[in-house]
């Protein structure tokens, strides 16, 4: 069972290597041609330049004090943050709207 085994798992490499292999090697080849005269543009290109948000400095924070479980409680806070912001909004408008439909 074990010389079937290994003897199917070489004929597969094989196969893979002879029928897919060489068309890989050739694509890789391929891109390396078309990424090296233009490395340093295009690395230009797809740096960006980002700000550090609210989000990502209460994880710092988070991750300071509490280590791994920190990341954790800063999604938690930001959801809930999030909810409470949207209910106390949709609270507001619908304590105005209501106001205002009473004055007629």
């Amino acid at each position: 069972m074990v010389i079937i085994g290994v003897g199917a798992f070489i004929s597969y490499k094989w196969y893979f290597n002879k029928y897919y292999g060489r068309h890989i090697i050739k694509i890789a080849d391929l891109f390396q041609e078309i990424k090296h005269p233009y490395q340093d543009f295009q690395t230009k290109i797809v740096k960006v330049d980002r700000k550090k948000y609210w989000f990502d400095r209460t994880e710092n924070v988070f991750t300071r004090k509490l280590g791994w479980f920190g990341k954790v409680i800063n999604w938690v806070v930001w959801i809930f943050g999030v909810m409470i912001i949207i209910l106390l909004v949709g609270f507001v408008a619908g304590f105005i709207a209501g106001y205002l439909g009473m004055m007629k």
